[in-house]
């Protein structure tokens, strides 16, 4: 496996493929099956642990070369941990802190209790440093392959999701994050309520955009969402699989959406959720 082009939704798989103690409970964290609502902790958790791992190759080897009793989670009180993880959050900040947010201070992060994230995040540690170990080629690797592929993309009015994420300061519509990339510059990705290409025949046009975070761009591109009618405005949210957060209950609209899209985003709603249940 390459660096970076990791999937998480592969990590799962081979989490639900060891039927171990630890994968069992980092699964029942992933998949809200605790309702706990931390999910979201411990793909971040996954995802730096990953980064982590592969920019310090002697902690992989040493979390491998540790006994049972200090992977199962990984014993954050080892000095020799502390130091790596901390100074690969000092040599990247900025980019962990979402994850800083909800870590224990005890592992580099802000909350003096708690915090929901510290435990995902061990038991992620540990489980990746395995999956990366059974995952990762030896030496004598071939290298890619390439090839020239010819298909038709999307002409998209690019303009029209830059003005925007500026009228939405990059925050998403759904929980409000704006992620700070650099000095003055913030992430965010532009969606379309009804997708476009021959499948769904969205159109690319200010009223079937909105403005999201990485992971409600993800579940709105699975139909996870439906946009309700509240008080005669389409803006109050419906999630398929788990209960919303005080947040995300409400879609912020500062710009017209078009109806035919929220009826469109609807339809396909109801149409997974009568497939999930039958």
């Amino acid at each position: 496996m390459r660096a970076g082009a990791v999937s998480y939704d592969q990590f799962l798989d081979w989490c639900e493929a060891q039927q171990t103690s630890i994968s069992k409970r980092f699964l029942r964290i992933a998949r809200n099956q605790d309702q706990n609502n931390r999910t979201g902790h411990a793909r971040r958790g996954f995802f730096a642990a990953h980064a982590f791992l592969l920019a310090d190759p002697a902690m992989l080897k040493w979390i491998l070369s540790a006994p049972g009793n200090v992977r199962e989670p990984i014993e954050s009180r080892d000095s020799q941990f502390l130091r790596s993880w901390k100074s690969f959050l000092r040599n990247n900040n900025g980019r962990y802190d979402i994850l800083r947010r909800i870590l224990p201070v005890t592992l580099g992060g802000q909350t003096v209790s708690g915090g929901g994230g510290g435990y995902p995040f061990k038991l992620a540690l540990s489980l990746t440093a395995d999956f990366l170990d059974s995952t990762q080629p030896t030496q004598t690797t071939i290298p890619a392959k390439y090839r020239l592929e010819r298909k038709k993309v999307f002409d998209r009015d690019s303009g029209l999701v830059r003005s925007l994420k500026k009228k939405y300061d990059d925050c998403c519509q759904v929980c409000g994050l704006q992620i700070k990339v650099g000095r003055d510059r913030h992430y965010s990705e532009g969606h379309h309520l009804r997708p476009l290409g021959k499948d769904h025949g969205g159109s690319d046009v200010e009223g079937n955009i909105v403005i999201l975070c990485p992971t409600h761009h993800a579940e709105f591109d699975y139909f996870l969402f439906a946009i309700l009618d509240y008080r005669g405005r389409r803006r109050k949210l419906e999630h398929m699989c788990r209960r919303l957060a005080p947040k995300e209950r409400n879609l912020t609209i500062r710009h017209i959406i078009d109806r035919a899209s929220i009826d469109y985003v609807e339809d396909q709603f109801l149409h997974r959720l009568e497939l999930h249940f039958s």
